[in-house]
């Protein structure tokens, strides 16, 4: 969890932003940290496994099958956003995906503070989108005014145009589970979000976007509030 982070998925279009890591792991020494499972290649330089490698921030452990296998994940400061009292945008498990086979079991209690916080803004971002969809499928017709409200941004991340086709259909099906979804004021920041997963080598422009540049195509076909 960090407050005060100044990255543009943490800020949301807001004064202050933050990272809000409700899914600890616990490795086999106790040691806290995080865990995911990388599931592309994407995902080969990510950012949060090696920070989780070092043991000064992390629990050591790579984000591997193997290493979630060596990890026990619990539920930690699931009140923090229902604490801070000053609008945030807080991005969601920034060092995991939320919507892993890993992690489903902990959405509903995660998604509970996020629609209770709706004084601050939520991007809840996944590569797994078959999972994110079908949550979100079985779940809307409960409270489906809660899930499409505009505080809750929800999006789908890809690193090649492989990924982004596949992410498309999913897409369409957010859309028409949620309705139209609120544009983001930074960069028309779509839905889905193209680039790779470390900050050094961030795509900046749909130019400069390499093997993903048709996923850019996506964004101008199916942008935010349209």
């Amino acid at each position: 969890m960090s407050d005060g982070s100044k990255i543009s998925l943490a800020t949301l279009g807001l004064d202050r932003g933050a990272t809000w890591n409700p899914i600890a792991a616990y490795g086999p020494d106790g040691k806290r940290g995080w865990a995911c499972v990388k599931i592309d290649a994407a995902c080969a330089n990510c950012d949060a496994a090696m920070l989780n490698q070092n043991r000064r921030f992390g629990n050591g452990l790579d984000y591997t099958v193997q290493g979630m296998q060596q990890s026990r994940l619990e539920l930690v400061n699931l009140d923090q956003p229902l604490r801070w009292k000053k609008p945030r945008g807080i991005f969601v498990c920034s060092m995991t995906d939320l919507f892993g086979d890993f992690a489903m079991r902990f959405v509903p209690s995660i998604m509970d503070t996020v629609v209770r916080a709706n004084w601050h803004r939520f991007a809840l971002l996944t590569k797994r989108f078959e999972n994110m969809a079908n949550w979100v499928g079985l779940t809307s017709g409960f409270m489906p005014d809660k899930l499409a409200s505009p505080h809750i941004w929800w999006g789908m991340t890809v690193g090649h145009q492989k990924a982004a086709d596949e992410a498309l259909p999913y897409m369409r099906r957010m859309r028409e589970l949620l309705g139209p979804l609120p544009r983001c004021p930074i960069g028309r920041l779509p839905l889905i979000l193209a680039g790779p997963q470390r900050r050094q080598h961030r795509v900046r422009s749909p130019h400069r976007c390499g093997p993903c540049y048709r996923s850019w195509e996506v964004r101008r076909m199916l942008p935010l509030g349209q």
